[in-house]
């Protein structure tokens, strides 16, 4: 039988709602593989793309980077790198989530076991691209990369907004590299930050969290490794820069992880002092050899010398068969059918905490 396609399209700038329509079945790069899709998680970036027209110039457009689902077909590359028809698989993608078959390059993708339902692995691809880039990659933190059997190395990194996807990723990924993690997030999440591997969390609420969290960090008697802002806000990343520039004692540890490029205009990133600089992730377009949004601003591109195949090849699918790595935030069902995009993207828009929102498509 043939197959048919179809998606939710944001036809124009700024439009609602999301248009239920056909849309053709992309075929597949060298590097790439066709995926059925079965459940799509939502980023704050789709609502932000939707409400205030970001990045994107060229409509009518699908959106949507985070999909799990099986793979009905494979590039050649995509071959002899181990992916088969019928694999159960996570995906992440710069835009084309939002359809029932979506073509991803290898780069992002990761065969998931059994036990992962579609709805908790779709949860994970933005989350662990974002992190990973701006924590392992050499031209940003340079810290130690994720192994499934840690050890210890005697330092410590502060994760801001560890309740966030991108810090949930990132609080246990740093624990499989074998950090100390120091979390920051509200005081309804503390246990959930814990359950991820931070040793100690603190209220971003607090009028001292600032002063508590550099205490904390000088009487750990560990080495301190750099401090990572994983949720959006200007005070925050002043917070981070102040930290970094309080406890960093070498050029390796004086760096502010963010999710902000700086060269985007949503939020102007505060000056730095001296010695002081910022590492940062566009998303899956740093793992992509083929970027539309690279093409489209002029950004460089990170030489990824087997980064990616480390991170999404090796360790992802051995962390999530073991249990090693959660599946978290927990997906949050908002519905099942594209026509439950527009409601997921309404919700993202009024802002979630320690949940993903997840719509199933079967």
């Amino acid at each position: 039988m043939a197959r048919a396609n179809t998606a939710a399209w944001l036809m124009s700038k700024q439009e609602k709602p999301l248009v239920i329509a056909e849309a053709p079945i992309p075929a597949p790069k060298p590097r790439g593989v066709l995926i059925r899709v079965h459940a799509i998680a939502l980023n704050p970036v789709d609502a932000a793309i939707q409400n205030a027209g970001l990045l994107w110039e060229e409509y009518p457009l699908i959106i949507g980077s985070d999909l799990a689902g099986k793979i009905v077909e494979v590039g050649s590359e995509a071959e002899a790198a181990g992916f088969r028809v019928g694999d159960r698989v996570l995906a992440g993608v710069e835009k084309g989530a939002f359809q029932e078959y979506c073509s991803a390059d290898i780069g992002l993708v990761a065969k998931i076991p059994e036990h992962v339902s579609y709805a908790q692995g779709c949860v994970l691809p933005m989350g662990i691209s974002t992190a990973a880039v701006t924590l392992f990659h050499a031209e940003n933190m340079a810290l130690d990369l994720p192994q499934v059997e840690p050890k210890p190395n005697g330092q410590v990194v502060v994760v801001w907004g560890g309740s966030s996807s991108v810090g949930s990723c990132g609080i246990q990924m740093l624990c499989a590299a074998g950090y100390q993690v120091i979390g920051v997030a509200g005081a309804s999440n503390f246990q959930y930050c814990k359950e991820l591997g931070a040793s100690h969390v603190f209220d971003h609420k607090s009028d001292n969290v600032e002063q508590d969290l550099i205490a904390a960090l000088e009487a750990s008697g560990k080495k301190f490794a750099g401090v990572f802002s994983a949720i959006m806000g200007l005070e925050v990343l002043r917070a981070c820069v102040r930290i970094a520039d309080k406890l960093g004692h070498v050029n390796k540890s004086r760096i502010v992880g963010t999710v902000v490029p700086p060269d985007m205009p949503m939020l102007p990133l505060p000056n730095l002092p001296a010695g002081v600089r910022y590492a940062y992730c566009r998303g899956p377009t740093d793992f992509l050899p083929d970027s539309a949004l690279r093409d489209i601003f002029g950004w460089d591109t990170k030489p990824m010398a087997g980064f990616e195949k480390a991170v999404f090849a090796k360790w992802l699918p051995l962390a999530l068969r073991s249990g090693q790595l959660k599946c978290k935030p927990e997906p949050f069902i908002v519905g099942r059918g594209l026509d439950s995009l527009q409601d997921a993207c309404d919700l993202m828009a009024k802002g979630v905490s320690a949940q993903k929102l997840v719509v199933e498509l079967e």
